[in-house]
């Protein structure tokens, strides 16, 4: 396929790339198949809150990443993205494009649209560690008490430590 255009790609594919229990060679072939890059820096963003496809439209034309498979697992869209990026900048851009495009009800203190967790880069066959990190830096997104919209995992390292254990 043209590696520019976003798709959904084949979720069974895709699950076999993201999950932690499946053997090497069966991982390295869903990446092949899937057109990704074993050598790529590849990062996992989890998104949940909002239509799929418009979620994945947003966080792409943000991206700007060369290739990106998407697919719907469980209850959070997984956006697999190949490419150099600072996740950190990439985290602010999107939850600056969040906040406009989808602002908080003020009466009721409640926000619409998507929130994303974002892991950790890595290579492909790092793929389920961002992805596990993306799943928990989406919980804190969506935990109304966070303030965020976006979450890097990169930067929970405080807060997790402090949710841990409440008494500090």
């Amino acid at each position: 396929g043209v590696s520019g255009t976003p798709h959904l790609g084949d979720p069974a594919l895709l699950e076999v790339v993201l999950s932690a229990k499946e053997h090497r060679e069966d991982r390295a072939r869903a990446i092949r198949l899937l057109g990704l890059d074993e050598t790529r820096p590849t990062c996992v963003l989890a998104a949940s809150g909002h239509s799929p496809r418009e979620t994945l439209r947003l966080i792409t034309d943000e991206l700007a990443a060369p290739t990106v498979r998407s697919a719907v697992i469980g209850n959070a869209t997984a956006v697999v993205c190949q490419g150099s990026f600072d996740m950190r900048e990439l985290s602010d851009r999107l939850e600056r494009l969040i906040v406009e495009q989808f602002p908080a009800v003020v009466s009721t203190g409640t926000a619409s649209g998507p929130w994303i967790g974002i892991g950790s880069v890595g290579n492909a066959f790092s793929a389920s560690t961002s992805w596990h990190e993306a799943v928990r830096a989406l919980r804190f997104a969506s935990s109304t008490g966070f303030g965020r919209r976006v979450v890097a995992y990169e930067r929970l390292s405080a807060a997790e430590v402090m949710r841990r254990w409440p008494q500090f």
